[in-house]
Order: C-alpha cells, then sequence, then structure tokens
C-alpha cells in the first residue's frame, strides 16, 4: 500500500507500532526495551468486558520508530523485529501504521 501511494526506496518513513499485555509489568518492561532502542515508547491502560459484569484492564504500549532511508525490505524487519520483542517480552504484537506520503 505503501508503494501503491508515492513511498520511494530510500525515503524516510515513520512507523508507529502497536501491542497489548494482560499485565502492567510486562506492558512497562517492553516500553523500556524499546525506549533503549532509541525513541520513548508510551503505555497506557484501558477497561475491556471480560464477561457480563467483570472488567479487566487491558495494557497497551505504542511505540514509534523512524527509518531515514526506508526499502519494502526494512519494513519486513521492522515487523519481525517487534514480534521477536512482543514474544521476548509476553505481550502481543499489535500491528504497525504508517502515514504514506501522498497524504502528508
Amino acid at each position: 500500500m505503501l508503494l501503491e501511494h508515492g513511498m520511494q526506496d530510500g525515503a524516510p518513513l515513520t512507523i508507529d507500532s502497536f501491542f497489548h499485555a494482560d499485565d502492567e509489568a510486562r506492558a512497562r518492561s517492553l516500553a523500556a526495551v524499546l525506549t533503549d532502542a532509541g525513541a520513548p515508547a508510551t503505555v497506557e491502560a484501558s477497561q475491556e468486558r471480560a464477561g457480563l459484569f467483570r472488567k479487566k484492564t487491558v495494557w497497551s504500549v505504542q511505540w514509534t520508530a523512524s527509518l531515514w532511508a526506508a526499502s519494502l525490505e526494512d519494513v519486513i524487519e521492522h515487523s519481525a523485529t517487534m514480534l521477536r520483542l512482543a514474544d521476548a517480552e509476553g505481550v502481543e504484537y499489535d500491528g504497525w501504521g504508517a502515514q504514506v506520503p501522498s497524504s502528508e
């Protein structure tokens, strides 16, 4: 989709990555790892229904990375790295998003 909307090899690209965790400790541990990788990560809590009368807290982590000279291979490797980090930290990688160049 990015290539169809004007992304060119070697152009800078900002990628937002999203994660979900079942507890605060895992979310904060992942955020620390991501922050150590070069940019601050944000952690937020929200309430979700967990049955008729119960709610549970779900923790989300968001991290933004800048690829200064992006290529399709770089984006694929970024996703693979995020999957490995999520697995290592016991959280769910929910994917990534990027603004396509033509919509900036």
